[in-house]
């Protein structure tokens, strides 16, 4: 085969690789990669497992997990079956990928675990209901997930930056921000990775946005 015919079937395989997951530069945005990295890893799984539990190839997952592609509704739904993840903690995927159309599935599947787990005397999840706990999720999850890695309470990450308890509950709701100042010294303080300072401050350019 000639070197042009070669160079086509190549530009073929990679023109039927980013349509199968994702075009070329479509980038997740912000700390999902990271988020979906974090919730294989707490569930002791590789992406090779997610994959074939998900329905999907190891590559897709690679790449997502990245940052270098992002899934589509029904694959991010696969994935996150095969997380095992709730459908509140789907929310802020969803959500930040703009797929909020897909919420109403998510909500939908709120309502009947509630059933199952015999809450049907709670009013049935609702796209509202998600919104808010997507809003809640992010920011404030990984903030209460850093304290507790330290072995820390409110009270001991107060003291540390000299501030009052009910504010570090603030932040750890989402509810209130820090500033840039004192988002700096939250990370050094609970020793965040380049990954969770990217997360945080992520998140604070956009509230501020």
């Amino acid at each position: 085969m000639s070197d042009d015919g070669t160079r086509s079937v190549r530009e073929a395989d990679r023109s039927e690789v980013e349509a199968r997951d994702g075009a070329a530069g479509d980038d997740a945005p912000g700390p999902v990669p990271e988020l979906l990295r974090e919730w294989r890893l707490e569930r002791g799984m590789s992406q090779g497992a997610v994959a074939l539990k998900a329905g999907l190839s190891r590559a897709a997952v690679s790449r997502w997990e990245s940052g270098k592609r992002r899934p589509r509704p029904f694959e991010l739904r696969a994935v996150l079956d095969a997380l095992r993840v709730p459908p509140a903690g789907r929310a802020p995927l969803f959500l930040l990928l703009g797929y909020g159309e897909a919420l109403a599935d998510l909500a939908d599947g709120a309502s009947a675990s509630r059933l199952e787990e015999g809450g049907a005397e709670s009013e049935a999840a609702t796209e509202a209901d998600l919104v808010r706990s997507a809003a809640d999720a992010l920011p404030g999850r990984r903030l209460v997930s850093l304290r507790l890695r330290r072995g820390w309470t409110q009270g001991d990450l107060a003291a540390k930056m000299g501030v009052a308890q009910g504010t570090i509950s603030k932040w750890e709701k989402s509810a209130d921000w820090p500033d840039e100042e004192r988002l700096e010294r939250l990370c050094e303080l609970l020793g965040a990775g380049d990954g969770d300072r990217r997360a945080l401050h992520w998140w604070s350019e956009k509230r501020a946005g």
